[in-house]
């Protein structure tokens, strides 16, 4: 739906963020998105690449194309996640 992101601002290593909190951004022609953390945890790592070209979630947003490594603090809230179907139903809604 954003279109093609041609920019991101991403965390730094060690910040610790609270599940939903804000970690960075995505751009696209169309508008910006905040990033929210789908979990508690503290980022261990940050796609340096992204930052250099993100346009590199657009080709491949499930390999090259991801954005933060957590260290989750609390493993049950992804048993709340959705998985990859009922988010597509989600959006479809």
């Amino acid at each position: 739906q954003l279109g093609e992101i041609i920019a991101a601002t991403l965390g730094e290593v060690g910040k610790f963020l609270e599940q939903g909190d804000t970690f960075g951004e995505v751009e696209s022609q169309k508008t910006v998105v905040e990033l929210a953390s789908p979990v508690t945890g503290t980022i261990r790592s940050v796609n340096e690449g992204i930052l250099e070209d993100p346009t590199v979630i657009n080709v491949d947003p499930y390999g090259k194309g991801w954005l933060v490594e957590l260290e989750i603090e609390e493993p049950e809230e992804l048993e709340r996640l959705m998985g990859f179907e009922e988010y597509e139903g989600f959006v479809e809604e």
